[in-house]
């Protein structure tokens, strides 16, 4: 596998007034153009600061990016933040989006697009339960096969008690929408994992129809749960065979084919002093759906200084795009007032990844 990058740009560079541009999610329109949705903080990098989802259109393959508009404004007590976009099979969009009011109450919503991407309707409540949730960015999934052909998977997780507290604690569970995103309703089972629990959970489909959640932890590794009911039902969750630092991972089917690629933080320190390490490098891999064996991981970016995570995966004929932050100090926890993360794109050679 050999990483051949053909383009790579800055769409959202960092600074005092924007020091955290991140969370992105990334579709090619009709038209060809790219549309980019990243989340943009104000005046702190810090998780529960103010931010809005921002809009960027590529017109040349992601060399350079224009047409800023604000695709959701900030209508919560802290912010809006982490998108995902999905072109559906009837060629609408949802972006779907968390509000984020305090640090035991957040709530997520999605919001449809009948004409590409140039307007979005009005929001919809995808959680039926209170609690301080979330989804990672880019992780809506639309299933393209067995009995529940069509349904629509956002993987939630969620604590009970506050975030930042000893209360804290993560449990995986998936709405799921029959519809189009226009009614959700909450999974029947979850999913749970040791320490901080399981954080930032993302689904892959495989060829047969059944699915495997990978989901980030505090212990070392991804850890993996499978569902063969569309994802109403899940496994106890373990260690796959990914090594991995307590960040998020991205995962998504190649076109074409029946193997998925992965990008996230591999190289798991117990020594480091949070998160497993440095979150550098940022590794991609491609591996089987069901990952019953540890796939080759070839470093996508590194750094003695810098940081990367929270990737998004998009595919554009024989091109890879992808997102991810770079951060110029440790990984971010919490956030801090100094912290400056911008937003990279880079696209790589499809064929190469496979060979």
């Amino acid at each position: 596998m050999r990483l051949d990058t053909l383009v790579h740009s800055t769409p959202a560079p960092a600074d005092a007034a924007h020091p955290r541009n991140t969370e992105a999610s990334l579709l090619v329109r009709r038209d060809g153009s790219y549309l980019l949705a990243y989340t943009e903080f104000c005046g702190s990098g810090r998780d529960d600061a103010a931010a809005s989802i921002i809009g960027l259109v590529s017109r040349d393959g992601g060399q350079s990016w224009g047409e800023r508009r604000t695709l959701q404004e900030n209508t919560g007590g802290c912010n809006v933040m982490s998108p995902s976009l999905l072109r559906l099979e009837d060629g609408s969009i949802l972006l779907a989006f968390i509000r984020k009011d305090s640090h035991t109450s957040c709530t997520l919503f999605s919001r449809r697009s009948e004409d590409d991407g140039e307007r979005f309707g009005d929001p919809v409540q995808i959680n039926s339960w209170e609690a301080y949730m979330g989804f990672v960015n880019d992780s809506l999934v639309q299933l393209g096969c067995g009995r529940v052909r069509g349904r629509i998977i956002c993987p939630v997780y969620y604590s009970k008690g506050s975030c930042w507290s000893e209360a804290e604690h993560y449990v995986a569970r998936m709405c799921l929408s029959d519809d189009g995103g226009r009614t959700w309703r909450a999974a029947r089972a979850e999913v749970d994992c040791p320490q901080r629990g399981a954080m930032e959970p993302v689904v892959v489909e495989g060829a047969d129809g059944g699915l495997t959640m990978l989901i980030r932890t505090q212990m070392g590794y991804v850890y993996q749960s499978r569902s063969c009911d569309g994802g109403d039902t899940w496994t106890a969750a373990e260690a796959s065979p990914l090594t991995g630092q307590e960040a998020p991972i991205a995962a998504r089917v190649i076109p074409g084919s029946e193997r998925v690629l992965l990008v996230w933080n591999a190289a798991f320190d117990s020594e480091g002093a949070s998160h497993g390490g440095r979150r550098s490098p940022l590794h991609v891999a491609v591996a089987s759906p069901d990952l019953t064996a540890a796939p080759v991981a070839v470093p996508l970016v590194a750094s003695d200084t810098a940081t990367f995570s929270y990737p998004s995966i998009c595919f554009d004929g024989d091109r890879v795009l992808l997102t991810h932050y770079v951060g110029q100090d440790q990984a971010l926890i919490g956030g801090g007032d100094t912290t400056l993360l911008r937003l990279d794109f880079r696209a790589l050679e499809l064929p190469s990844l496979l060979s």
